[in-house]
């Protein structure tokens, strides 16, 4: 199976993927693997690189996604499917959703001309289950105010705060594998929540 977490930056998505992955292996002995979005192998985190470098103010909405794609098909073909086939949890610091919701809905491209550049880079590799965690616009402001940002973090709080509303229309739209958190809990009861929501569909 695979498990994406998604959301705005901040929300703690990394945390929370981090601790499931931990607890799986530690407390339910269940073997997965965690990757994070852009990355997860050599080649990706290259790529990663490329995309969030704040020098490369100049890219191109086409280029990014096809950067993305690039990234996203390295990390299926040299880590996911290997992982999958030998019966592992695949858990993801973003994964596919995160392009549909930034390049697609946010950026404009539009969600159809994302799936298509993406849709040879997954083919049929994509999240069994996506948990969102969602952010108040309060939140937002707060949590951004206080990391080091990237090229797409630097975009600002009026782009981030559309992203969250961008991420709430594709929850609502896709009910029966999207489960909604709020990420202004605490990290150890979101953790429970998002154990919860694991053991609710194994």
């Amino acid at each position: 199976m695979i498990i994406s977490f998604e959301g705005v930056d901040g929300c703690g998505k990394t945390t929370q993927a981090i601790l499931l992955c931990e607890y799986l292996e530690s407390v339910a002995n269940v073997p997965c693997v965690l990757v994070r979005e852009p990355g997860g192998t050599k080649i990706s985190e290259d790529i990663r690189s490329v995309l969030l470098s704040k020098e490369n103010t100049n890219m191109s909405l086409l280029t990014e996604t096809y950067l993305f794609a690039a990234s996203r098909a390295q990390v299926v073909h040299e880590v996911i499917r290997p992982a999958l086939a030998e019966n592992k949890v695949v858990i993801c610091d973003r994964f596919y959703d995160s392009s549909a919701i930034y390049q697609g809905r946010v950026n404009g491209l539009g969600e159809e001309t994302v799936w298509k550049i993406h849709r040879e880079a997954v083919r049929e590799v994509l999240p069994n289950v996506v948990i969102f965690l969602s952010m108040p616009e309060d939140l937002i402001e707060s949590r951004l105010k206080l990391k080091s940002k990237d090229r797409i973090e630097s975009k600002g709080i009026d782009y981030q705060i559309r992203v969250e509303k961008a991420y709430q229309e594709r929850a609502k739209a896709y009910p029966l594998f999207w489960y909604t958190l709020d990420a202004s809990k605490d990290r150890d009861s979101l953790a429970e929540e998002v154990r919860k929501i694991y053991y609710s569909i194994v």
